[in-house]
Parts: C-alpha cells; structure tokens; sequence
C-alpha cells in the first residue's frame, strides 16, 4: 500500500474536528470525500498486491466515512 496515500487521508481526516468546532459542515463534507477517495484508492492498490487480505478494511473505512457524511447532510 502507498503509506503516503494512506497517511494523507489520516492527516486530512484528523483535521475534520477543528472544522466542525467552527460549523464548517460543508468543508467536513469535502473533507471527508477526500478521505473516502484516499482509502478506496489505497484498497485498490491493496487489492492488486500480494497483501490483499488487508485491501476490505480500508473499503469497509470507507464506507463508515459515507455514513458521517450522510448523517452530517441530513
């Protein structure tokens, strides 16, 4: 897996907390489709290597991010 991929999508999620202490829903929302397409990719890279057992844990991620998302537009 691309460690720097998977470290980027750590760093721009641990940024999410201060956005929303500032009400900045929208920028969470960018935010964390970001880290969504950070994970997914990562998962994919995972997937087409030899450590593919590891590749659902970052789809399953993923799809926890999605459901913030969802609950933040509702």
């Amino acid at each position: 897996m691309n460690n720097n991929l998977f470290a980027h999508a750590i760093t721009t999620a641990e940024r999410v907390p201060a956005q929303a202490a500032a009400g900045l829903t929208e920028g969470i929302i960018h935010r964390l489709e970001h880290v969504i397409r950070l994970l997914e990719q990562s998962g994919y890279e995972l997937a087409r290597s030899d450590t593919s057992a590891d590749a659902p844990q970052l789809f399953l991620a993923a799809a926890s991010v999605e459901r913030v998302i969802a609950r933040l537009k509702a």
